[in-house]
């Protein structure tokens, strides 16, 4: 996240097998928790998921507790200033994703996390059943 006077990096471990998508969704949560704890003005989320923003742009169908998460966060973001989500290419130059990529590889060397997803879980049991 980068304000006007100041830069904060943020890593952390999602849980084995997590899917990209769901890595791409706890990351615009944990961009959000970061605009809201600094009070943040005219927020950008710049993400190289287009899933995630179709998913999220279909906010009604948005059932689970992770997406439920990110929208009231975005309402209560939205109170107090604008928020934008762009979708860029990913290993173009962009300043922000270079950081990114960064910090995804440096998380995956933290300690394993232990949340999973419910649809991962389910990918998890469905590969032991057809390995079975």
């Amino acid at each position: 996240m980068k304000t006007n006077t100041e830069e904060f990096r943020y890593r952390f471990r999602n849980p084995d097998n997590s899917s990209v998508f769901s890595s791409e969704i706890v990351a615009i949560r944990e961009a959000l928790n970061l605009a809201l704890d600094n009070r943040a003005s005219d927020t950008w989320i710049l993400t190289e998921s287009k899933s995630s923003i179709l998913f999220l742009n279909d906010w009604s169908n948005v059932l689970d507790m992770l997406g439920q998460d990110i929208l009231s966060k975005l309402a209560a973001l939205t109170q107090v200033s604008s928020v934008c989500f762009k979708w860029i290419s990913s290993h173009v130059g962009v300043y922000g994703n270079e950081v990114a990529d960064l910090l995804s590889r440096e998380g995956s060397e933290l300690p394993t996390a232990t949340e999973l997803q419910a649809s991962e879980v389910l990918s998890l049991f469905t590969g032991k059943i057809k390995t079975i």
